[in-house]
């Protein structure tokens, strides 16, 4: 093989490089977002005391509605995140295999 393989192999691990990081903001993403409804709740345990929980019965299911949401919107996101970082390690651990093995050949 010539160096013209070597230099693709390495273009296309670059390219799984940029994949990576890709997934890496995505994780960061997820969890930022799963940890938005965390401070919600401790918000609304907080002034609990100044109003009736149980008048509003309504909105406190809207609301815990829309926390769950979220919560698993983030998690998605964050599941999302590692199949793709897992995806893109198999692929550059292929890649490291294969340029090992053109530099054994020469």
């Amino acid at each position: 093989m010539s160096d013209k393989d070597i230099e693709t192999l390495l273009s296309k691990a670059r390219t799984l490089e940029a994949e990576k990081r890709t997934a890496l903001a995505l994780l960061r993403t997820g969890i930022m977002i799963s940890t938005v409804p965390l401070s919600i709740f401790t918000l609304l345990i907080s002034v609990s005391q100044v109003y009736d929980i149980w008048g509003p019965l309504y909105q406190l299911v809207i609301i815990i509605s829309i926390w769950l949401f979220i919560l698993g919107l983030g998690i998605l996101l964050i599941v999302k995140a590692f199949r793709q970082i897992r995806s893109c390690d198999r692929a550059l651990k292929a890649i490291k295999k294969s340029i090992e093995e053109i530099e054994k050949e020469r």
